[in-house]
């Protein structure tokens, strides 16, 4: 998971996107604004809307690579997440800074899950059962980390050693650790087999283009190498690696033979 970059809207979607929010906003009640958010974002967000399809591209641009998913990093991305819920944030239900790019199975485990840092110091998670009443939420920052304002590399670490998993940079007992640890959990990137083993093939890719790069060096051959390294999958991987080389005695010798690498 990695830190996303920011591409602005063309105006004319902005626009667009503001006037649909403001139609949302109108509504009296919040349990209007709910159901109207719910049914306007469905009819709103098809292949042919000019507007969501230049959202989309947008996000496209955005991801870390190719059109991955912003969440695990894996699979295409194909579907707009949103990071606040829009069953509990309807006035973010066309927000651009409330929208992810995911695969379908990473939205389809998140679905509603939100949990909250209110005042005074508690976590709460957002749950709305069939008997519950429509009650607003309390203001509160977002315990799951938002790759488009956090830095998630800042909060998790990988084990590039044994298993490929993500884990808390910090102590716990720190918020730090509270945010990475429910992200890891709440988005299962430790628990869906397969996603450990892209990333423990992530890295032998790079281990193998950085050799190759190495004995390249010096030579035209070389530039074709770093470019197929940065269009590698699983860049968080690379990032760790990076990060680590100074740790990890295989590594170590990689980087000291191309150090200009750890710039890219």
């Amino acid at each position: 998971m990695m830190r996303i970059r920011s591409v602005d809207l063309p105006e004319h979607t902005s626009r667009a996107l503001s006037a649909l929010q403001a139609e949302i906003d109108s509504l009296p009640s919040y349990l209007e604004r709910i159901q109207r958010a719910e049914q306007k974002f469905k009819i709103e967000n098809r292949a042919d809307n000019a507007t969501f399809s230049v959202i989309r591209h947008t996000l496209g641009l955005m991801c870390a690579g190719p059109y991955r998913c912003m969440y695990c990093e894996d699979s295409a991305a194909d579907e707009i997440e949103h990071f606040r819920p829009k069953t509990f944030y309807p006035d973010l239900v066309f927000a651009w800074l409330n929208y992810l790019y995911t695969c379908g199975p990473c939205n389809n485990i998140k679905r509603s899950q939100f949990r909250i840092l209110v005042d005074p110091p508690e976590f709460v998670d957002l749950v709305r059962r069939r008997t519950d009443d429509f009650i607003e939420p309390r203001d509160g920052s977002a315990v799951l980390i938002d790759p488009r304002r956090d830095h998630p590399l800042h909060y998790m670490g990988l084990d590039l050693v044994d298993t490929f998993w993500f884990v808390p940079r910090d102590a716990e007992g720190t918020l730090e650790h509270a945010r990475a640890d429910y992200t890891i959990k709440c988005l299962k990137l430790n628990e869906r087999p397969f996603l450990p083993e892209a990333r423990r093939g992530a890295y032998a890719a790079y281990v193998a283009l950085l050799g190759k790069y190495i004995d390249r060096r010096n030579t035209e051959r070389a530039e074709p190498v770093k470019k197929a390294i940065s269009r590698c999958g699983h860049r968080a991987v690379w990032e760790e690696m990076k990060a680590q080389s100074s740790l990890l005695p295989d590594l170590a010798e990689l980087f000291a033979a191309a150090p200009e690498a750890l710039g890219w």
